[in-house]
């Protein structure tokens, strides 16, 4: 699974990008990593927040309405299909090259509006494989209410309440989430070894841990430690674990910095 999109220099000349306000100037070059092969992903704002900016003490309304400002200038595409919304890259074949023995084809619907079905566009029609229960409907409202957000970053107390940003019954299932890094594959790893069903505990505890930084390896290794102590309760133990490792990270930090000030 790519870790890493190419980001072209022609973006800084975009005149399309330049017409966006800078926070969706941001969300837009940040999505790239998170797409699939095909330059889809979902497109519910809580799913963006979690994935994409965890960080960043954006509404779910500022994050739709930046993604809302993309799709106006041409820059992706944004729809709802059956009550879910999606986001394709308009150009992504144009700036990324996949190779063959990397390409994971997506199983996300791709947009295709009426009218290129009736251009030389018909080749890429038929690649996507358009099927009738995907009827695009594009989203319309594209203001931005600037009081509704801040551009600071968030400490731990923004990332804490996860699970009262997310709409479960909208998100896929833990063994049907495509990971875009090697930390949310650790943290689906984790997950399908220690709670495969708990599609909460899944975006909340292990995805979580993933979007504050929690290593690779210690995904692994806490699995492992929890798995050989058959406790009842794993996702809570995973939890005190990803708490210890912060804060003896924090506490190093300070010594650290103690002793350069001294």
């Amino acid at each position: 699974m790519a870790i890493a999109r190419m980001l072209h220099n022609k973006i800084s000349r975009s005149l399309q990008v330049g017409r966006l306000p800078i926070g969706a100037q941001l969300l837009f070059t940040w999505t790239f990593s998170h797409a699939d092969s095909d330059g889809r992903l979902l497109g519910e704002p809580q799913y963006i927040k979690i994935t994409v900016v965890p960080q960043i003490k954006w509404s779910h309304k500022v994050i739709k309405n930046y993604l809302e400002l993309m799709d106006k200038e041409g820059l992706i595409h944004y729809w709802n299909s059956n009550n879910e919304w999606y986001i394709e890259f308009i150009n992504w074949k144009k700036y990324q090259h996949i190779r063959k023995s990397r390409y994971i084809p997506s199983d996300l619907p791709s947009f295709i509006p009426y009218k290129d079905v009736h251009t030389s566009d018909i080749g890429q029609t038929a690649e996507r494989q358009v099927t009738p229960k995907y009827s695009a409907v594009k989203s319309s409202s594209v203001q931005v209410n600037k009081g509704e957000y801040g551009n600071g970053i968030a400490n731990k107390k923004a990332v804490k309440q996860i699970g009262d940003l997310l709409d479960f019954e909208r998100l896929p299932e833990p063994i049907k989430y495509v990971p875009t890094n090697q930390l949310d594959t650790a943290a689906k790893d984790a997950c399908m070894k220690l709670e495969p069903n708990n599609k909460r505990a899944f975006y909340t505890t292990y995805l979580r841990a993933a979007k504050m930084g929690l290593p690779a390896d210690c995904f692994y290794s806490f699995v492992s430690e929890i798995k050989q102590s058959n406790c009842d309760k794993p996702g809570a133990v995973f939890n005190t674990k990803v708490k210890d490792y912060f804060d003896k990270k924090a506490s190093t930090i300070g010594q650290q910095s103690s002793k350069l000030s001294s």
